[in-house]
């Protein structure tokens, strides 16, 4: 299988886990509308807020992943990749979309999933570590995204949790990587385009981040990935 070869260092790790399985239930949709208006955030402009990495916390054990319309073939390999990291102790930082094909993938075979979502009983997760996302999310997603303030209201909020499952509830402990698919192959802000869809703005707040990111329609991507991670885990 694509990643065996990460067998002898899952077996040398300390599990150190709770091996129940995540419960987290996720079904239908949520009208942005019907939210309570007093805690909606989004529905106003925000100044552009830059983001140092050199103040983020690294070793935090996390990642998390975007890709839609992935085959079956490259739905198999993240399949093993997800039961992979969810050896090694991952904590995989979901959104709750439903349509994002890694993240049902990732979060069916991740223990420890937790969901950071743009309003609360969005898709009706029912234990998010964060229910909406915090001002300051939303000013950084308006330093990434140059339109951001002519977006809806319902679409800032995405991108603010986005911001979350890269950078953290505290919005300083970033994740370690983040994995996508996109039919374009891009990983870095330079080569986003329109081909790129819903994963450009992560990849452009990766890059900002200074976030190792695999796209896995790169054959060279998924190999330095085994590469990147053999390294991140044997020297920790």
């Amino acid at each position: 299988m694509m990643f065996d070869d990460l067998d002898d260092i899952i077996k040398t790790q300390e599990s150190g886990r709770d091996t129940g399985q995540n419960t987290t239930q996720r079904s239908g949709g949520d009208d942005w509308k019907k939210k309570n208006k007093k805690e909606w955030l989004a529905d106003k402009n925000y100044q552009p807020r830059d983001i140092d990495p050199d103040m983020l916390k690294r070793n935090t054990n996390a990642f998390t992943a975007k890709g839609y319309e992935v085959n079956s073939a490259t739905k198999e390999i993240f399949t093993e990749l997800a039961r992979k990291l969810d050896e090694l102790n991952y904590t995989f930082r979901a959104g709750g979309d439903s349509s994002n094909d890694l993240e049902n993938i990732f979060s069916n075979n991740n223990r420890n999933t937790e969901y950071y979502i743009p309003w609360g009983n969005f898709n009706k997760v029912s234990d998010a570590t964060l229910k909406q996302p915090t001002e300051t999310a939303y000013e950084i997603a308006a330093g990434v995204h140059k339109l951001f303030n002519e977006q809806k209201p319902a679409v800032k909020s995405f991108f603010a949790r986005e911001v979350h499952q890269l950078l953290g509830a505290d919005l300083a402990s970033a994740v370690e990587f983040l994995i996508i698919y996109t039919e374009d192959g891009a990983e870095k802000t330079r080569e986003c385009k329109r081909t790129t869809g819903r994963a450009s703005f992560m990849i452009r707040l990766a890059d900002k981040a200074n976030i190792p990111v695999f796209n896995f329609k790169n054959e060279q991507s998924i190999l330095r990935f085994k590469s990147y991670l053999t390294d991140l885990i044997t020297n920790r």
